[in-house]
């Protein structure tokens, strides 16, 4: 049946790591449908950091003379060491979660269309500052569903769409939210008795409108978000975006745009309260106002791209520790960042018109300077202020026989912020847990550089490879105080039937 595709793959390697998926395809008359489901375990390349993890996603659609529809159905399942997380101060952190997703999605046809959507998610989570023991445990379910109704219309002056939603976003928990009544408990899932006794949410109503225009030379598109949030206040804010793009010669392009954009802050930096952060009830929304000037171009065998970009940030949320023994506190920064990035792409095969052992070569380049818009003193952030300053990627695909290819991957990263540095573990004899021994003092991150390579067999129903990470054993820390895995060798295959 033509109507039918069934890919298999699976892979194993380094430490104990092994991960299989499955997928099929059926077409039956004017409907699709497509299943996939997969699963996999790992020992972790570092100290806690094991995992397993369990998925399976289903799609559907219809498709008419007057309407199409799409609708979906996912799960997902994972379990994991968190390592140090949230703080290096407990390194036998502990966290699972299952992940559940619904949306029916419809089109109809004719001049103007309309496109309308319900979709719903929930979270469940359960995390272990300690693994396996109550202490600093917490549980959470979380949900988020809402209906879209939009439309579109194509005529002389361009295609303007405009759309509203309505979104609400809620969660029961044990440590995040409002307390509730004890009549209003709701037994955890997988909580052995444990309840949920607190509880927050929030409606948000979303307006937009879109117009785009498409020269001969010229494409201009000019939007606006009309968005009000119930945990703000009830007013509306508005944020407009504007692309434009002129096309001076053959393969030549120029941009520039400018949007402003929001992000709710999370219940979890509203909230959390642990023994080593604070959550932060007074947060306000971060507010972002971005700007960016490129040019592209592309000709047979070369795309090249050129832009720099201006973030201008207020209310920047971030987890921060004012003095070595601080906890993490939630608390918001006005962040400004600016850059320049730059891409370039070479097919040796279109480049030359004929087959050759090089086939394409790739590299990027993204500079990042951060400037920060008041003096508190801070001892340390967590993400916000700890970004790439430097960051290279190049990569290389070659034939090296028949049909066995080779893609080498370089990575070089040269990151700002620090970490703490921590000498060992200890038991605290008060509890008998496992605990991080901290020296209190900061240490710049060192630049890194890795290499990656994938030797991979191509056949028309096949594909087999081996694939090795770090394979020059780099040792390096990135992000936090924890020392990543070095070499990591997988091997796999998949195959089409």
């Amino acid at each position: 049946d033509k109507g039918t595709t069934v890919e298999a793959g699976a892979q194993g390697g380094s430490y104990g790591t092994f991960d299989a998926d499955a997928r099929v395809g059926l077409s039956l008359g004017r409907t699709g449908h497509r299943l996939s489901g997969g699963g996999g375990r790992s020992d972790g390349g570092t100290l806690n950091s094991d995992w397993s993890k369990g998925q399976l996603y289903y799609q559907g659609d219809f498709d008419s003379r007057r309407m199409t529809l799409a609708w979906q159905f996912g799960f997902s399942k994972k379990s994991y060491g968190a390592n140090t997380f949230y703080s290096a101060a407990y390194p036998d952190q502990y966290e699972r979660n299952e992940r559940y997703l619904l949306s029916v999605k419809g089109e109809t046809q004719g001049k103007f269309r309309f496109t309308p959507q319900v979709y719903w998610n929930r979270t469940y989570d359960n995390f272990q500052l300690v693994r396996g023991q109550k202490f600093g445990e917490n549980f959470h379910q979380a949900d988020v569903y809402g209906v879209k109704a939009g439309g579109y219309i194509n005529w002389w002056g361009g295609k303007t769409a405009l759309g509203a939603e309505l979104r609400q976003e809620g969660i029961l928990s044990t440590n995040l939210g409002r307390d509730l009544a004890p009549a209003q408990y709701v037994d955890a899932r997988h909580g052995h008795g444990t309840q949920y006794t607190r509880q927050d949410d929030r409606t948000s109503v979303s307006y937009n409108l879109e117009h785009n225009i498409l020269l001969s030379r010229w494409t201009i598109s000019a939007g606006l978000l009309a968005n009000m949030t119930t945990s703000v206040d009830h007013r509306f804010r508005f944020y407009p975006g504007v692309d434009i793009a002129y096309r001076p010669a053959t393969g030549w392009k120029l941009y520039l745009s400018y949007n402003k954009g929001f992000r709710l802050p999370s219940f979890t930096e509203l909230y959390y309260k642990s023994p080593t952060h604070e959550g932060n009830k007074g947060l306000k929304p971060e507010h972002n106002r971005s700007v960016q000037l490129g040019v592209q171009y592309a000709a047979s065998g070369f795309r090249g791209t050129l832009r720099g970009f201006y973030h201008r940030g207020n209310q920047m949320i971030d987890w921060v520790m004012y003095t070595s023994d601080d906890t993490y506190h939630s608390a918001a920064f006005d962040l400004d960042n600016m850059g320049v990035q730059a891409q370039g792409r070479v097919s040796f095969p279109e480049l030359f018109r004929k087959d050759t052992w090089l086939r394409t070569l790739s590299v990027g380049y993204t500079y990042i300077h951060q400037k920060r818009h008041d003096d508190t003193p801070v001892f340390k952030s967590n993400y916000a202020m700890e970004y790439l300053r430097h960051k290279l990627v190049a990569t290389l695909n070659h034939r090296v026989w028949s049909r066995l290819s080779a893609n080498w991957s370089v990575r070089w990263h040269d990151r700002m912020g620090s970490y703490v540095r921590y000498s060992g573990t200890y038991v605290d004899p008060a509890t008998g847990y496992l605990r991080g021994e901290s020296t209190g003092r900061l240490v710049s991150y060192s630049p890194y550089a890795t290499l990656d390579l994938k030797l991979q067999w191509t056949a028309e129903t096949y594909q087999v490879f081996v694939q090795g990470t770090n394979i020059t054993n780099r040792k390096y820390y990135d992000l936090g105080n924890v020392r990543q895995p070095g070499a990591w060798v997988m091997a796999g295959a998949r195959v089409k039937f």
